[in-house]
């Protein structure tokens, strides 16, 4: 039988999850560069094999990092109280937010193109960014604000 995991465990998981869901948000962020760059070169039929693999790069990370601030990972049922109401709240809250980013983002897309002829296809990226990073930070700065006690 496992024995229950002290409180300080569960504190050092809740601050290790806080900080790497920041890493990866800025680490996602900095990809924007080379994925734009790719992005222009990736088709189904063509393109460079390292281009294809910076693009795939991006979208793993992207799926990783949404799919972590929205369940809170596989820590969650290791210790049930990384999962509780207050962490729930604040996924609801970052979720809530980069809903409206992505959509405010879409917005100015959709506006910019009715001025300017866009290719579409080069902003997906920046929208999905936007659409996943917002949220990790806010959802990283509330756990952080969760364990000071404010």
């Amino acid at each position: 039988m496992s024995e229950a995991p002290n409180s300080n465990d569960v504190e050092k998981a809740l601050r290790r999850r806080s900080r790497a869901v920041a890493v990866l948000a800025v680490v996602l962020m900095s990809l924007q560069g080379a994925v734009l760059a790719a992005t222009e070169h990736v088709t189904l039929n063509g393109g460079r094999l390292v281009d294809k693999v910076q693009v795939g790069a991006f979208v793993f990370l992207a799926l990783a990092l949404m799919l972590n601030v929205l369940t809170g990972g596989r820590r969650s049922r290791k210790y049930p109280a990384m999962n509780d109401e207050l962490v729930r709240a604040n996924r609801a809250r970052a979720s809530k937010l980069g809903y409206v980013v992505t959509m405010l983002a879409l917005i100015g897309v959709y506006v910019a193109m009715l001025l300017v002829p866009l290719d579409v296809y080069k902003y997906i990226p920046l929208l999905v960014t936007f659409g996943i990073v917002v949220p990790a930070l806010y959802f990283s700065v509330l756990e952080r604000k969760g364990e000071k006690g404010g």
